[in-house]
């Protein structure tokens, strides 16, 4: 049997030591790998089970919003009923002290029917139950009739609604009963934000193969960096105790959700003191 027993300073030793720091180093790699991926599979299991949480939560929430909703709806429509006929006087004339206590209980109940079916909307939105049920649209037709619909409120707050429609035929692809929710939507607070004397105006146009419908007004306008907020939920620009009107925060984040479901698009160009113009763009039929 041979020995031998090279020198420390030999490439032999050198290499020796080499192999024993590469090994030691991937041990050293392999050790940390380990420990971090049974650490992310810990982490990804607590993801896992915050997610089912989660889903449990909106679950709930979306049940419990939609129980609470309907049954605040059928007796609010009982007292809304009960309100409209004692203003019209079928049961018997109003004295003077009674009439404005009647007409600002019927118009408060008014407004908590709309924020009922505004929050059915949004819990219909959230879970995917919202239906659509798209076929050709006249454009000139739509926002005739939505102007027709809101005279009776512009002439109560004393402004004036034009319309300048599509010269020819203007057609799109929509869910009917949709769109005029976001026209009502559109114009309500296009009113709502005008001056008594003011005029709000509802246009339609053909712009190549796109037809965009606006509602201008001129009301107090929109300061600039507030986009979010005006298409955010349960927002208002104006949030203060104070605003001028009231309302749930949530008319425009539908109406941007039922247009976007439409692959159209919704959007706004606004001067503070002069006036807001909201669009809609779709695809010509």
């Amino acid at each position: 049997m041979f020995r031998f027993l090279p020198p420390l300073d030999s490439h032999i030793w050198l290499e020796f030591f080499t192999i024993i720091l590469v090994l030691y180093f991937v041990f050293d790699i392999s050790v940390k790998f380990y420990l971090n991926y049974q650490k992310g599979l810990e982490q990804l299991e607590l993801i896992k089970q915050e997610n089912e949480r989660t889903k449990a939560a909106l679950v709930i929430k979306s049940e419990f919003v939609s129980v609470v909703s309907h049954e605040l709806r059928t007796p609010l429509t009982s007292i809304k009923g009960s309100l409209d006929l004692i203003k019209s006087g079928r049961v018997g004339e109003l004295s003077p002290e009674l009439q404005p206590l009647v007409q600002m209980a019927s118009k408060n109940s008014t407004r908590l029917a709309k924020m009922i079916d505004e929050l059915l909307d949004l819990q219909k939105m959230e879970s995917g139950e919202m239906a659509f049920r798209f076929e050709p649209v006249d454009v000139n037709g739509l926002v005739n009739e939505a102007v027709e619909a809101t005279f009776g409120y512009a002439s109560q707050l004393g402004i004036n609604v034009t319309t300048a429609l599509c010269d020819g035929d203007c057609w799109i692809m929509a869910d009917r009963s949709r769109l005029d929710q976001v026209m009502q939507n559109l114009l309500s607070n296009a009113l709502k934000f005008s001056e008594v004397g003011g005029t709000v105006k509802v246009g339609a146009e053909v712009m190549g193969r796109r037809v965009r419908i606006s509602v201008e007004d001129e009301g107090i306008g929109i300061p600039d960096g507030a986009k979010e907020q005006v298409f955010g939920r349960f927002s208002q620009v104006d949030s203060s105790d104070t605003r001028k009107v009231g309302g749930t925060g949530l008319g425009l984040n539908i109406s941007k959700e039922i247009i976007e479901r439409h692959n159209a698009t919704i959007d706004f160009v606004s001067e503070l003191g002069k006036g807001t113009t909201f669009f809609l763009e779709f695809d010509c039929l």
